[in-house]
């Protein structure tokens, strides 16, 4: 199939590199030009394992191209996806639609009622009702066109969007008529082979879903940060506590380890919109408006954990974090919960040195924060330090030579806020560990 997709950020790049390996011809359209440089000559401007080895392989067999000429790009597509971003406005709590209502005007000026009859699915995160609205808009514009507008969530966790496009445990197809039904049939005919669930039900509902998996998730890992917390309490140990429940197919395994908090672009502005949208139609999500409480508290009860480790003494330490972005195996640094954290030192006691290493999101936290010391170097970065904080699950955090570690810092003082370093290699070795919900 043709398959035309507007925007290359974290959901564009890698559901075009995708489409593009199960055999379609994809054109991917963004506005900048030095992006589209770049992901001509094979570099993707984030990292995801994976996307660019895909990338390459890719476009030398002629599968995906990237332009700037949308409506080259739209007139030849079957099926347009549009895949910008929809980050929160904070006076309202809402979506901003502003670059997907950019989109649909651009593609409402490209097209003409000869170009024929297609599909536009919407793969960005949007507020309940915003199908029907870009589908009214599209026309209100353009009367002529022969468009149905579908909404497909995307379902892909940075880190691991690869793996989770290319075999998904399910596809929601939001449709409110059948006549897109057969090109969908036809886009995702690779996965119905293989029986994955296409789960297809109203626009609505489609956008419902989407809001109500990340605000699960979210809640689930805040009750699991306020369980390690009352371990810690009663002498409990939240690794058996966790295994111990997550053995029950009611609840599942996946999301109950304990850590500094959720973050990432998807969760945090996903559940203010729909808790925004629950109060504004009087029907309030208590619980997650719980969650996104407890979520923003966490980090003062991080930052308690850090001054009692250091015997409530802040003053002229020198403080190592591991792990600046949100999660592993990735460099997306928004909503990261190293930023309340380092910030919050420094509110603390301003003669802290704060040294800082990741693999691979030095730089974006560098735009956000850039009076800490950056390190390329993981033993650097601990260097002389009185404590090391593990931020983000990093591998090869979880591979550190211990003996190299003990000898670069100075005061033998480690929190492990992922719960990811050996808790019997690192006390025998003379470290003072703190770990999330249970002792050493």
């Amino acid at each position: 199939m043709k398959i035309a997709i507007i925007g290359t950020g974290y959901v564009g790049l890698p559901t075009g590199v995708c489409f593009a390996e199960l055999g379609n011809q994809v054109v991917c359209v963004d506005s900048s030009e030095l992006k589209i440089q770049n992901l001509n000559n094979n570099i993707i401007p984030f990292y995801e394992p994976d996307l660019q080895d895909l990338l390459k392989s890719n476009k030398e067999l002629g599968r995906i191209t990237f332009t700037k000429n949308l409506s080259l790009a739209i007139k030849n597509a079957n099926i347009i996806i549009i895949a910008v971003g929809t980050p929160s406005n904070k006076e309202t709590g809402h979506a901003d639609l502003t670059f997907i209502k950019n989109a649909i005007l651009e593609i409402a000026q490209n097209l003409s009622k000869e170009d024929g009859y297609k599909v536009i699915a919407i793969k960005s995160t949007v507020p309940i009702g915003t199908n029907k609205l870009l589908e009214s808009l599209i026309l209100q514009y353009n009367s002529n066109l022969q468009v149905d507008i579908v909404s497909i969530p995307e379902f892909l966790r940075e880190g691991k969007a690869i793996s989770d496009f290319l075999n998904p445990e399910r596809i929601i197809i939001g449709i409110d008529n059948d006549r897109a039904k057969e090109l969908i049939d036809k886009l995702y005919k690779p996965f119905t082979e293989r029986h994955i669930p296409l789960v297809f039900c109203s626009r609505k509902s489609a956008e419902m879903i989407k809001y109500a998996s990340n605000s699960f998730l979210g809640i689930k890992v805040s009750f699991i940060n306020e369980l390690a917390d009352l371990c810690e309490a009663l002498g409990a140990d939240i690794r058996d506590v966790s295994k111990g429940i997550g053995l029950d197919s009611r609840i599942g395994s996946k999301f109950l380890l304990p850590g500094p908090g959720f973050g990432g672009s998807c969760f945090p502005k996903d559940m203010i919109e729909i808790l925004t949208t629950s109060k504004e139609n009087k029907t309030p999500l208590t619980i997650v408006e719980a969650s996104i409480h407890s979520n923003s508290n966490r980090s003062e009860k991080i930052l308690q954990k850090i001054e009692k480790a250091l015997n409530n003494n802040l003053f002229n330490k020198q403080i190592a974090i591991w792990g600046l972005s949100f999660k592993a195996e990735t460099d997306d640094v928004r909503f990261s919960p190293a930023i309340p954290i380092i910030k919050k030192l420094q509110e603390r006691e301003t003669s802290i040195n704060i040294n800082a290493f990741d693999p691979e999101a030095n730089q974006n936290m560098f735009q956000v924060i850039s009076n800490i010391n950056y390190f390329d170097d993981m033993y650097e970065c601990a260097k002389n330090a009185d404590v090391l904080i593990v931020m983000t699950e990093w591998p090869i955090f979880a591979d550190v030579d211990i003996d190299k570690l003990y000898k670069t810092m100075r005061l033998k003082t480690i929190l492990d806020l992922r719960n990811i370093l050996n808790p019997k290699k690192v006390v025998e070795r003379g470290f003072n560990y703190f770990p999330l919900g249970f002792y050493a």
